[in-house]
């Protein structure tokens, strides 16, 4: 009895075993196959996915990149993190979330940055017991910013505000030559959390923007607009303050006529118009979006960071391009290398006309310059908008900024 089971274990053995031959490719061992490199891109347009790629593909190393786009379903996957090795993405919800699943980045890339990026809690992740580590790798900048018709401010007399009330006075003084001085696209979601964004951090200052995305984060219903109301803007803001008194601020400009009363349904369009028949003294818009004016139009724009309440700017509101390392691997390296060195830093801002993350690489232009400046000078580093830093999902982004424009619309 004990003879014939085991001549039946060793037929079961042999039959396994043809099994396992079968699935594997002539001539080698699976275990022993080298594994394509894996490259994602999430969230970011195919203008600046490519950038990436036409940097690496000039080094023959890099030849056998495999570069996917992933939808937000693949990037949420549970298992994103063993199916990709690098993914570039903006920072924000998904980052943090993603953050204690990647590599620490080494010294050597690390140095490349400013302290005020290397110990943001948005660039940075700490394990169970363990001192928060540079995970996060910065790339491109996409700078959110206050831009003020020069001709406007040569009759004013005024200096650029370097205050949140000086801001409004400077509005102010430009009702004399425009119904309403400043205007910002609203009808893009991404614009109407970028103001929001902008003055939350004036207010409340580098610390208390966080403690506010961390507390809107942790709403069981963080798409419920009546939820999200009442949460206390801490930090700097005046005591008492919450969400509410950040779109209620917003309303205040509106009703004065500081702030075109409709912008949250604006076009980027129509913000070009008014910039072209000289009807907006302020224009509050990204760095890209900047990019997208004519230029014999934005070039009598100056672009300044949006202003404090009060005291120095904290921290400003800039996302970032960055890249999560899942695999350490010698392309991985070889690619986080590159795009955080001078020539690639170069290239890419180059490319995109977006602003240099690292300390080192010659931006495009000043204007992408001064965004890196912003960002290394403030003690808080750069910071996503709120509806990237909060929301997962683009349709809860979208679903709050409706309930936002409801809001904002009423008497």
């Amino acid at each position: 009895m004990a003879e014939k089971w085991s001549t039946r274990k060793k037929k079961i053995l042999a039959l396994a075993v043809a099994a396992v031959l079968l699935l594997l490719p002539a001539g080698g061992i699976l275990l022993s196959r080298s594994r394509q490199t894996t490259v994602a891109f999430f969230g970011i347009s195919e203008g600046y996915a490519n950038a990436f790629q036409d940097l690496a593909v000039q080094e023959e190393a890099y030849a056998g990149v495999n570069w996917l786009t992933l939808s937000e379903e693949d990037v949420l996957s549970p298992r994103i993190h063993r199916k990709v090795d690098l993914l570039i993405t903006y920072t924000g919800a998904l980052t943090d979330s993603l953050a204690l699943k990647t590599l620490p980045l080494p010294e050597q890339i690390a140095s490349r940055y400013p302290r005020s990026i290397q110990r943001s809690p948005v660039f940075s992740a700490a394990s169970e017991g363990q001192e928060a580590e540079f995970r996060v790798m910065p790339i491109l900048l996409n700078h959110y910013e206050a831009a003020y018709f020069e001709v406007f401010q040569r009759r004013t007399g005024l200096s650029w505000p370097k205050t949140l009330k000086e801001l409004e006075s400077y509005a102010r003084a430009c009702l004399q030559w425009v119904d309403t001085p400043m205007i910002c696209a609203g009808e893009n979601d991404e614009n109407l959390y970028l103001l929001i964004s902008l003055l939350a951090e004036s207010l409340a200052g580098a610390d208390g923007y966080l403690q506010l995305v961390s507390d809107l984060r942790s709403l069981e219903n963080k798409d419920n607009l009546d939820e999200v109301l009442d949460i206390p803007l801490k930090g700097k803001a005046p005591e008492g303050s919450s969400f509410r008194t950040l779109l209620d601020f917003i309303k205040g400009w509106q009703q004065e006529g500081l702030l075109l009363p409709d912008w949250y349904e604006a076009s980027e369009r129509l913000v070009t118009v008014f910039m072209e028949d000289n009807h907006a003294a302020v224009v509050f818009m990204s760095l890209e979006e900047h990019r997208s004016k004519p230029f014999l139009t934005i070039k009598y724009f100056q672009a300044n960071p949006f202003p404090p309440e009060k005291g120095i700017k904290e921290t400003t509101v800039e996302p970032a391009i960055s890249a999560l390392c899942f695999d350490k691997t010698e392309l991985t390296d070889g690619l986080l290398n590159l795009f955080s060195s001078e020539k690639g830093q170069e290239v890419l801002s180059a490319a995109t006309r977006l602003a240099p993350a690292a300390l080192k690489g010659a931006a495009v232009d000043i204007q992408a310059d001064d965004a890196r400046y912003f960002a290394a000078a403030s003690k808080g580093g750069p910071v996503p908008d709120l509806g990237r830093a909060v929301y997962l999902r683009e349709s809860e982004r979208a679903l709050m900024a409706e309930e936002i424009r409801g809001y904002l619309s009423r008497p």
